[in-house]
């Protein structure tokens, strides 16, 4: 299944109209939980809402100057990453292995799983520009398709990477799947359907926090055991998210057109913290 056939099916556009929806109206998507850390509570009564309070609390070393980069809002990550992005393309075509690995090791320490992948990036030598350049040319937006026999390295951390190396390509972690997923169910529950739909099923990465499972009933989710199913995952959020923000209008068009796509990836990222926290349909 490539892009378009995706996007094609009844369930997948029923459902994007359905998150179009509730994009910026108050009171159209309200999500609760208490945050496990700080014992503060968080809520949203929307979709801009949660993008709006967007917090990670980040630390890393710049890769070219080795000096300490720290923050917390959604502004500072933005710039963070830019400048990780920048470094990371520029590396790849200066062909520096020495300078892709610094950044890479910086983009999975900014999110907090570089431990998980130390071994993975620093065993491709000098062999990682050439991985990356392939995976660039495979991970194509609109020419992928879920039946074909691609298999990358993929987790968490590979997808921020990977986010940095290829547009329009969002990170899917376990609180982004989460809250993906939580959309689905609350959408199949209003719906009255059956079952989660094929073209719905989103498989959610393995975390490290609980409560990110928001499997109910009749509607389940599962875990994405393989990398294939953690690729396939990642493409059909960004076919779909891309697609909502594409048409109608609403608060998010005022967020410069390269970063609305960051934004509400980082929606999904804040409210998939905790998806059996407090809901309220």
């Amino acid at each position: 299944m490539n892009r378009d056939e995706f996007l094609a099916q009844d369930c997948v556009a029923a459902f994007a109209d359905w998150i179009r929806s509730r994009l910026d109206v108050a009171g159209s998507f309200v999500h609760s939980y208490i945050d496990r850390r700080s014992g503060t509570g968080w809520e949203c009564d929307c979709l801009l809402g949660a993008s709006e309070t967007y917090r990670w609390s980040f630390r890393y070393r710049d890769p070219k100057t080795n000096a300490w980069v720290a923050g917390t809002s959604l502004d500072e990550t933005v710039m963070a990453l830019s400048r990780l992005r920048d470094g990371l393309r520029a590396s790849i075509e200066n062909k520096d292995a020495g300078m892709c690995l610094r950044c890479c090791s910086a983009v999975l320490a900014w999110g907090g799983v570089a431990f998980r992948n130390r071994n993975t990036l620093e065993g491709m030598g000098d062999g990682i520009v050439l991985y990356l350049m392939g995976a660039k040319e495979m991970l194509n937006i609109g020419t992928y398709c879920t039946s074909s026999g691609l298999v990358l390295k993929m987790n968490s951390g590979f997808s921020k990477i990977y986010s940095l190396l290829v547009d329009d390509f969002i990170m899917y972690d376990s609180r982004v799947a989460a809250a993906l997923c939580l959309l689905v169910r609350r959408f199949c529950e209003e719906k009255g359907l059956n079952e989660v739909p094929g073209s719905l099923t989103f498989h959610i990465p393995a975390a490290r926090s609980p409560n990110r499972d928001p499997s109910r009933g009749i509607y389940r989710f599962s875990p994405a055991y393989t990398p294939k199913n953690h690729l396939d995952s990642n493409m059909k959020a960004n076919w779909l998210l891309a697609a909502v923000l594409s048409k109608g209008s609403s608060r998010f068009d005022q967020i410069a057109g390269g970063l609305r796509l960051t934004s509400l990836q980082s929606a999904l990222f804040m409210i998939g913290y905790d998806v059996e926290g407090l809901e309220f349909c």
